[in-house]
């Protein structure tokens, strides 16, 4: 929406249960089937899209994935699993930098402060790095 007249501006059907990132003139969002993207806040043109992992066991499709995020630090756009599994992208392309495991169920987003990021398992374990 245009902030001095509330015209919109631009619209996309995009359904997520997770919020969006803005950074810059970029709006991330983990789309509901499985897809990253990055979009212009200014026209809403989409900049890229990467398919993110489906299923645990990708070869027979068993075990579906739930995703939070993203949220960017470090220069990075970043997302958790159910699994364990952190996911490391660049912002700039959508390619897929980094992946890791935490080897604890985290269900959701991670939180960044002081230089520091923060994950929540499922069991209640707070884990941080730097």
């Amino acid at each position: 929406y245009d902030k001095r007249n509330g015209t919109k501006l631009w619209q996309h059907e995009v359904s997520s249960s997770e919020t969006p990132w803005v950074a810059g003139n970029t709006v991330y969002i983990l789309s509901s089937d499985y897809k990253l993207m990055a979009m212009n806040i200014t026209d809403g043109d989409i900049i890229w899209v990467s398919n993110v992992q489906k299923y645990k066991d990708r070869k027979d499709r068993k075990g579906l994935l739930t995703w939070s995020g993203p949220i960017m630090a470090g220069g990075r756009l970043i997302l958790t699993a159910t699994n364990g599994r952190i996911v490391e992208y660049n912002p700039e392309n959508g390619a897929e930098t980094t992946k890791w495991d935490l080897n604890e169920d985290i269900r959701t987003a991670p939180i960044v402060a002081n230089g520091t990021i923060y994950f929540l398992s499922e069991d209640g374990s707070l884990l941080a790095y730097r």
